[in-house]
């Protein structure tokens, strides 16, 4: 019995660690400034590049609210003519991120339900984008300057 409480103990650290990891990646893609405080940000960035704003726990596993605006900033990264550069599809139970340009299918993820789906598919576009050597300086400071978690 030991052995299997152990386990299910391993496995609950486990899940509960990868997502504190990406919760960490999806605020650094929104551009939150992490606190001194464990898993919390600050939702604005000091022109010193300090936080500032409201203190937050990063809640993108579990809120629409939290959700949707890192999809409406992937929806908003814009190429050098001004046009979206990416389609996020959020269908029944899985979403599907496009290259406008090419068509090509970036990311498609399945999930339980939507937000499921909709909150792995970002995390995996993200570390995607994160490992583009495309990213132009313009790209990195849109990133940069993000808009809060709320849109």
């Amino acid at each position: 019995m030991a052995l299997n409480k152990n386990v299910a103990k391993s496995i609950k650290t486990r899940q509960e660690n990868e997502l504190r990891e990406n919760n960490k990646l999806i605020a650094e893609f929104m551009g939150l400034v992490k606190s001194s405080y464990r898993n919390m940000y600050w939702t604005e960035k000091s022109k010193e590049g300090f936080g500032e704003g409201e203190l937050v726990n990063l809640l993108y596993h579990t809120s629409w609210d939290w959700l949707m605006p890192v999809v409406d900033r992937i929806e908003g990264i814009i190429d050098e003519h001004g046009c979206a550069k990416y389609n996020v599809r959020v269908e029944q139970s899985w979403v599907d991120i496009i290259d406008n340009h090419t068509s090509d299918e970036i990311v498609k993820v399945d999930g339980d339900n939507r937000r499921e789906a909709t909150y792995k598919a970002v995390v995996e576009f993200i570390k995607w984008y994160n490992e583009q050597d495309t990213l132009t300086d313009d790209d990195k400071t849109r990133i940069e300057e993000g808009l809060d978690h709320k849109g």
